[in-house]
C-alpha cells in the first residue's frame, strides 16, 4: 500500500459501507462492501456481498474505488438515481478516486468503475459476467474481516385462523 492508499483507508474503510442501487430494470442490487482489517504491509482483498448471497473478493484499487462510489450513491439517500445522476456519480467518484491514484489516469479508472458496476449488474440479474471473478465463502473470509456482516433480519407477525 502508498501513503494515499493507507491514508484512504485508515480514514474511510473501518466499517461496512453499503448501498442499494438500480439504475436499470429490473432490480435493484444491494451492495455490502466488507473491507478487510487494515494491514499498512499487506493489501488483503475486501469482499463484496450482492443481495445477501454472492461474495466477491476485490482488490485495494477497486475496494476504494467502490466505496467512494457508494457514499456518492448515499448522497441521494434512497432516491432516484437517473442515467444523468449515474454520470455525476462515476464523474465525482473518478475525481475522488484521482487524488488517491494519480496514474493510471482518469480514463482508466471511469473504466474500472463502469466494470465494476456491470459486474454487479450481471450478477443481480443472473447472467454470466463478462470478467473473470472468483468468488468466496465468508467463513473462509472471516479472519481478514474488519468488523462482522450485519444480516438484515425481518420478523413478520404470524396470525392463526380460527
Amino acid at each position: 500500500m502508498n501513503y494515499k492508499e493507507r491514508k484512504f483507508y485508515k480514514q474511510n474503510l473501518n466499517e461496512v459501507l453499503h448501498t442499494n442501487f438500480n439504475p436499470y430494470e429490473p432490480g435493484v442490487v444491494r451492495i455490502h462492501l466488507v473491507p478487510a482489517k487494515y494491514n499498512p504491509f499487506k493489501a488483503n482483498p475486501s469482499v463484496v456481498i450482492l443481495n445477501g448471497r454472492d461474495i466477491l473478493p476485490i482488490n485495494l484499487a477497486w475496494t476504494i474505488l467502490l466505496a467512494i462510489f457508494i457514499k456518492e450513491v448515499n448522497e441521494y439517500k434512497g432516491g432516484e438515481v437517473t442515467e444523468k445522476d449515474l454520470e455525476k456519480v462515476i464523474t465525482k467518484t473518478v475525481e475522488k478516486a484521482g487524488k488517491v491514484y494519480k496514474r493510471p489516469g482518469k480514463e482508466r479508472l471511469k473504466d474500472d468503475l463502469k466494470r465494476i458496476i456491470s459486474v454487479f449488474l450481471d450478477i443481480s440479474e443472473g447472467k454470466e459476467p463478462k470478467e473473470k471473478i472468483g468468488q468466496l465463502s465468508i467463513g473462509k473470509y472471516a479472519d481478514k474481516m474488519n468488523a462482522p456482516h450485519r444480516m438484515d433480519l425481518m420478523i413478520s407477525s404470524m396470525t392463526k385462523n380460527r
